[in-house]
């Protein structure tokens, strides 16, 4: 059987990546990938106010647009 994981992380943890999963999985080997994807940063009006984007664009050319989570949590911090 074969199980796929993906995992986020910081260029200079991948040792400590992958020193977890072979500690605490019952795996005894894995591959990795670098997978980066094409982004950019644009400002956005919104009913809220000012809010940061990353614009990505995918594998198979389509876009995908994920606000900036700094952003809002500053804007909930604000309202609150």
């Amino acid at each position: 059987m074969v199980n796929l994981v993906g995992v986020g992380r910081k260029e200079n943890d991948l040792s400590k990546v992958i020193e977890f999963i072979l500690n605490f999985t019952t795996t005894i080997g894995l591959r990795y990938y670098k997978v980066e994807l094409e982004r950019k940063v644009e400002e956005v009006e919104t009913k809220f106010g000012k809010f940061r984007v990353k614009v990505l664009t995918l594998c198979d050319g389509s876009i995908k647009i994920k606000l900036e989570a700094d952003d809002v949590l500053k804007y909930s911090i604000e309202k609150m």
